[in-house]
């Protein structure tokens, strides 16, 4: 019984083998599309807390095949990302538009932006101090004269 399910072991992994073999790899000569950014990253500087600022990156394909952006991925929910849904052809330019709301941050603040399309993945930063507001001065009380 040993001998005819070891002999069933060996078939079954000589079939996979041999598929194996016979799949061809996928040819590295096939054009591909590439995303040249002008700017990979953008500093607001000092914003205020509560403000909401918009920047725009520009980008082209420098490639030799259409690149289709299939998502942007934020590192949180008050970065916005606005992205091309069609195609963007060989040689073509494009913009992806960054809103980030700075409602309830504070301090330094680097939002990265992961592109993802068909020929790879792209990392932007939008980057912020977020000032907080100086409380209001309270009045001094007046003094007790004796």
């Amino acid at each position: 019984m040993k001998k005819i399910i070891l002999a069933i072991a060996v078939s079954i992994a000589a079939v996979f083998v041999s598929h194996a073999q016979t799949t061809t790899p996928p040819t590295s000569n096939e054009p591909k599309g590439e995303l040249t950014f002008e700017q990979s990253s953008h500093n607001f500087g000092d914003i205020n807390q509560g403000q909401q600022v918009t920047y725009t990156f520009k980008f082209k394909n420098t490639g030799k095949a259409p690149v289709i952006i299939s998502n942007c991925l934020v590192t949180c929910g008050c970065t916005v990302p606005n992205w091309p849904k069609d195609p963007i052809l060989p040689g073509k330019k494009g913009e992806i538009v960054a809103n980030f709301n700075s409602a309830g941050k504070s301090g330094m603040q680097n939002k990265v932006i992961t592109v993802q399309t068909n020929a790879g993945q792209y990392s932007l930063s939008i980057i912020s101090n977020v000032l907080i507001p100086a409380a209001p001065a309270t009045p001094a009380a007046p003094a007790e004269t004796k």
